[in-house]
């Protein structure tokens, strides 16, 4: 037969509850137990157990953490800190200083974090869905609520769920702010400014406002490495899908 404290538990009954009928078992009468018949027991154990399911069903007790329910791929929630020098730090395809770049990342940024690789490495879901590797001296666990990189059906923004054309020449920036003007990085490493063309049509993750000005994040190539950057809502407009879906807090760029 098995033992009251393991009927209990396995039922899901918080430890507050056990502990106290577990007790009163306990401050019976050796005697009396000792008298009663495996059927008294028995019996015992099924009024307990009726005893048991009506306060849980009343509220007082507390359940314990479905086993059958999967734990979360994500460990929380970094943003991309500040890089001396640069706008932008590497996400590399491994974590290591020699992996190739997969991406350039800007302050503000927000991304999923699936692991932490020794002290060094964060392990983070770039917006394409891919894996990438950031130090962790320019990154920072800023929250452990997944649920707000994961507003949508399309697990935003990730899958970029709309098109955005240009009808003017566009400057693009690191930040969804005047000032922060992008650079494009030349493979004979010079340094220009960044700008779309009128015309192009790009992926687009994300839009956000300050109040003044709306603005759309858009997935391009900056010599070989993809980047986001952000342009005015006044030099395009959206062709393809529903960007209210992937709006984001300007606050995440204070």
């Amino acid at each position: 037969m098995k033992c009251p404290a393991y009927f209990c538990m396995r039922k899901g009954f918080g430890l507050p509850i056990t502990i106290a009928l577990l007790l009163s078992i306990l401050l019976l009468p050796v005697t009396s137990l000792a008298s009663q018949s495996s059927s008294s027991v028995s019996e015992f154990l099924r009024q307990l157990q009726e005893q048991l399911a009506s306060s849980q069903a009343e509220g007082e007790v507390d359940s314990l953490p479905d086993p059958d329910e999967p734990p979360s791929p994500y460990i929380g929630v970094v943003k991309i800190g500040r890089a001396s020098n640069k706008s932008y730090t590497e996400a590399r395809e491994g974590p290591s200083a020699n992996a190739d770049i997969l991406y350039r990342v800007h302050y503000g940024e927000r991304y999923l974090c699936t692991d932490k690789i020794g002290s060094d490495w964060y392990e983070i879901e770039l917006y394409t869905g891919e894996t990438a590797y950031v130090l962790s001296t320019f990154v920072s666990i800023v929250s452990r609520d997944t649920d707000e990189l994961t507003l949508s059906d399309n697990n935003f923004p990730w899958a970029g769920g709309f098109s955005f054309k240009l009808n003017a020449k566009a400057d693009a920036y690191s930040q969804p702010k005047s000032g922060a003007q992008a650079k494009r990085y030349r493979s004979d490493g010079s340094v220009t400014t960044f700008y779309f063309n009128k015309g192009m049509t790009l992926t687009c993750a994300a839009k956000t406002t300050n109040g003044r000005d709306t603005w759309y994040m858009l997935l391009a190539d900056n010599d070989g490495i993809s980047e986001l950057f952000w342009v005015k809502a006044s030099t395009g407009k959206v062709t393809e899908g529903d960007p209210d879906y992937a709006i984001i807090p300007i606050s995440w760029y204070d």
